[in-house]
């Protein structure tokens, strides 16, 4: 039986809003074109804590905006693609960020 591996090779960038809370806006690009790609599942969690957060975006959204994440914390996110046989990718490569207090326009990307 073969096994068939999902991959991607997924680039994150990062958005903040001017409000106090967020928002904050998680961009990705993925230049997987395969067919049977379901959609993505963003991991999220805040630096320190053990808790991992996920939320899932169907295709062909390539974004996720959070809101009511608190400023001055570190956060950090992975995403992965997952597809129609509920196969998933390796987690991108963590972005890691920290919400400023009073940031407008804020972005960042991963290298």
């Amino acid at each position: 039986m073969k096994t068939r591996v999902l991959r991607s090779f997924i680039a994150l960038a990062l958005s903040v809003g001017a409000t106090l809370a967020g928002p904050v806006t998680l961009l990705w690009d993925d230049p997987n074109t395969a067919p049977d790609i379901a959609g993505y599942i963003v991991n999220y969690g805040q630096v320190g804590t053990t808790v991992t957060n996920q939320v899932l975006v169907a295709v062909p959204t390539k974004q996720h905006t959070f809101t009511n994440l608190p400023v001055g914390k570190y956060y950090w996110w992975t995403v992965q693609v997952t597809n129609t046989a509920k196969l998933k990718s390796d987690p991108s490569t963590v972005l890691l960020a920290s919400i400023p207090v009073g940031a407008t326009n804020l972005s960042i990307t991963q290298p």
